[in-house]
């Protein structure tokens, strides 16, 4: 059963991975007209490798709390797996808060200091 679960959920992962990262959103901001990669800046590396990792630890967290919740209701009325279960929700839904938030804050500090938005 614990096989089965794990290939869902790496299928899961393949099945949305793959299309992001062969995006062009994820692709580098090379320019062929001038032969200029752009690093800083709204369509530079630096902020798409930044946001492909912020979400990727969201997806990563959500996939966490779905695990979790499959400990939790394969406990068996077992305290200590219960226990263990909810514990591993609340770290995840609290690594979501900090990706997510973390997304806010630099979007709101490039915003401001530049008038732009960063992602």
């Amino acid at each position: 059963m614990k096989r089965a679960i794990l290939s869902v959920l790496i299928l899961g992962t393949l099945l949305v991975a793959v299309p992001i990262l062969t995006s062009e959103t994820c692709l580098a901001a090379y320019d062929f007209a001038t032969g200029t990669i752009e690093i800083i800046g709204s369509d530079g590396i630096l902020s798409k490798a930044l946001s492909f990792f912020l979400n990727a630890v969201i997806f990563i967290g959500i996939m966490m709390v779905v695990y979790a919740g499959y400990r939790y209701m394969t406990s068996g009325g077992d305290s200590t797996k219960v226990q263990a279960a909810l514990q591993n929700i609340i770290y995840a839904l609290v690594g979501i808060a900090i990706a997510i938030l973390a997304k806010i804050l630099i979007n709101f500090v490039i915003n401001w200091v530049t008038g732009q938005p960063y992602f």
